[in-house]
């Protein structure tokens, strides 16, 4: 009985955040129902959270519960007006929109093909309170004379740290986004904190440019202890990752070693430097888990090791 109470309580939290959320947006019966029964259905299935799209606006909906043990959310609004940035950003015809906001309610996904034939899928994570998007098959990405490819950077570094960093720092990463771009071939990566690698891979067609972006599981905290970083040395390092800078330092065996980050391999690699007193041959990579794609750093020895960190999965040995 607890639970078809909770349930109840649940589906009437929903119609009440939904009538409150579309006030006079004039839905039909059908359009209600699909949207409560969405939320209702986030909140069993992503612990507690939940997402939805009233028209072009993504709103985030964290479920907890009121010290009497009712459940109660605070909706918070996404990115303003997001669908209609990506189908200018991505080529989308508008009329397609009110048909990706419904396939975003009910699956969280949604797949379109844009003005040049493209398939496009955008996706949100109730989990995360996240939206992005991405193409299906692969796009050339030349650089286009005439395009703002700073503008563009600008926007990505806004979009995904919002006023959590200040201007100089967002125009320094963004510097570094167009840079990296250029530098491999429509590639760019930064580094969120010691565990997530976000990418940005720039896609241009014929009437304008964009970005997709993705994320991965990364483990600099283990790239750090073959450096043998101090704690409090972190944040610089991963500072000078971000800003495309090459780390230089000297491993266990006393061998002067070059690291940076590849993003369009979605690697660290770490070269011997020219410079080392060493005449040894010894190259060491940063290799990716064929399985999760997880950054894998290098045991002492220079190997990698035996199983991934993250998943489990066995590795292949480094080159």
């Amino acid at each position: 009985m607890q639970l078809k109470f909770e349930s109840r309580a649940l589906r009437q939290l929903a119609e009440e955040v939904i009538d409150k959320i579309t006030e006079g947006g004039d839905l039909f019966p059908s359009e209600r129902e699909e949207l409560v029964t969405s939320l209702v259905r986030q909140w069993t299935t992503y612990d507690g959270q939940a997402a939805l799209f009233i028209g072009e606006q993504p709103y985030f909906f964290p479920l907890v519960h009121t010290p009497l043990g009712r459940p109660h959310t605070t909706p918070s609004q996404g990115p303003r007006d997001w669908l209609g940035i990506v189908a200018t950003d991505w080529n989308i015809d508008p009329e397609e929109l009110p048909d990706v906001a419904s396939q975003l309610n009910r699956g969280q996904s949604a797949e379109v093909v844009n003005r040049d034939g493209v398939s496009i899928r955008v996706w949100t994570n109730p989990s995360e309170g996240r939206c992005a998007v991405e193409p299906l098959e692969p796009v050339q990405t030349p650089q286009t004379p005439g395009v703002d490819y700073l503008k563009l950077a600008t926007r990505c570094i806004v979009d995904r740290f919002g006023n959590d960093i200040c201007e100089e720092e967002t125009d320094q990463l963004a510097t570094s986004l167009m840079k990296q771009w250029k530098k491999f071939d429509g590639h760019a990566g930064l580094f969120q904190d010691e565990t997530l690698a976000v990418y940005f891979t720039l896609h241009e067609h014929a009437n304008g440019s964009n970005i997709a972006v993705t994320e991965q599981p990364a483990e600099l905290n283990a790239f750090l202890d073959v450096m043998d970083a101090l704690p409090d040395e972190a944040p610089a390092l991963l500072a000078r990752l971000n800003l495309g800078q090459t780390i230089t330092f000297r491993n266990a065996q006393g061998v002067d070693l070059l690291m940076w980050h590849d993003p369009k391999q979605r690697r660290m690699i770490c070269n011997q430097s020219r410079t080392s007193a060493s005449n040894s041959s010894r190259r060491s990579l940063f290799a990716s888990c064929q399985n999760c794609s997880a950054l894998l750093a290098p045991q002492a020895d220079g190997a990698l090791p035996p199983t991934c960190p993250i998943c489990g999965c066995a590795t292949k040995t480094a080159p």
